[in-house]
């Protein structure tokens, strides 16, 4: 049971969740007081290009989702 939790734990920390899968194999709940007491890292920002290429995938989805002009002034939704 330990180990889901070290490692989600782990995770939300910036550390890498294997590692810390392996010292709870180990030692159980105990890791966690390492891992609480060491610094947090900042997760790296993503990349541009991956956040317009996000854009543009949900652009084209609320696209397609515009059949007649009412659609976009968000009257065809009302039904």
């Amino acid at each position: 049971m330990a180990i889901p939790i070290v490692s989600f734990t782990a995770f939300a920390f910036g550390r890498n969740p294997f590692i810390w899968a392996f010292w709870a194999y180990l030692f159980q709940f105990w890791c966690l007081i390492p891992l609480f007491l060491m610094k947090k890292r900042q997760r790296p920002e993503l990349p541009q290009s991956i956040l317009k290429l996000a854009g543009e995938i949900n652009l084209k989805r609320e696209l397609r989702k515009i059949k007649t002009p009412d659609d976009l002034l968000g009257q065809g939704e009302k039904k």
